[in-house]
C-alpha cells in the first residue's frame, strides 16, 4: 500500500512539474513574440525617419 501511494505521488508531482515547465514556457514565448513585435515598430520609426517620412502613415478606414 505504501508503494502504491508513493507510486502515485510521485505521478501527481511529475505532471505538476510538466505543467509548470509548459506554461514558464509559454511565458517565455509571449515574451519574445511582445519583444520582437516591438523591435519590428521600432525598425519602421527608424526606417520612415531615414527616408524623411517623419508624420504618421494616415489610417484607411
Amino acid at each position: 500500500m505504501d508503494l502504491l501511494f508513493s507510486g502515485s505521488f510521485n505521478l501527481q508531482f511529475h505532471s505538476f512539474f510538466l505543467l509548470l515547465v509548459v506554461f514558464l514556457m509559454d511565458l517565455m514565448l509571449i515574451a519574445i513574440f511582445k519583444e520582437s513585435n516591438h523591435l519590428q515598430i521600432g525598425y519602421d520609426i527608424v526606417e520612415r525617419h531615414e527616408n524623411g517620412h517623419t508624420e504618421e502613415p494616415e489610417v484607411v478606414e
